[in-house]
């Protein structure tokens, strides 16, 4: 697979070539179905043929999922009380502070809100395989096509309850040619942050 330039974004390069990207900076757009909103982090590429999609939902009714035939996708819970997603009849319980999911985009699938408005991350993968894994360690030694790390950059993650806030997630992006010494993101410091690696390769 070429290695993506992370797209479809406002880019923010840091001192090391990390790609940046704030949620907050991000305009929300609607869903393929018109049910919810969604700010797209990124895609690439930037056209209707793209492969890797990250992007962070904001959930406030029950309503069904759009369809993604081909599509491999990672689901996990941000923010908020969590969701109940039922895939081709299944119910999966996901509330917060549960595992990231996996599904296939082209089931029929039904989300449920386990109580209030909530965050998801939703990592999309066509043609090329990934993982997206929670984490508290700063560091990363795996080498892979694309490395990111999706975090919350304010301190530690919010109690189930308290106010869904967007305004403090980042996306850090980084290349596999990049990627010498250990993933490091300054921004973290020392203080126990919730956050994702999202690793992105060739189909083998």
């Amino acid at each position: 697979m070429q290695t993506p330039p992370p797209g479809g974004i406002s880019q923010n390069r840091t001192a090391n070539d990390q790609i940046r990207v704030a949620l907050a900076d991000v305009e929300p757009k609607p869903w393929k179905n018109g049910c919810g909103v969604t700010r797209e982090l990124l895609l690439w590429p930037k056209d209707s043929a793209w492969r890797i999609r990250v992007s962070v939902a904001t959930i406030s009714t029950d309503s069904p999922f759009s369809t993604y035939e081909g599509v491999t996708r990672w689901f996990t819970i941000v923010d908020g009380g969590g969701v109940e997603l039922r895939v081709d009849g299944k119910p999966h319980r996901l509330p917060f502070g549960s595992a990231p999911f996996s599904f296939e985009g082209g089931a029929d699938t039904f989300c449920r809100l386990l109580g209030g408005t909530t965050l998801a991350l939703n990592v999309m993968l066509r043609t090329c395989d990934g993982e997206l894994v929670e984490t508290k360690n700063a560091s990363f030694r795996q080498r892979s096509d694309l490395t990111c790390l999706f975090y919350d950059a304010s301190g530690p993650y919010s109690a189930i309850g308290q106010p869904v806030n967007e305004r403090s997630w980042i996306l850090l992006c980084r290349q596999r040619e990049l990627v010498v010494e250990p993933f490091l993101v300054e921004d973290l410091g020392a203080k126990a942050h919730r956050g994702w690696w999202i690793t992105v390769g060739a189909h083998p």
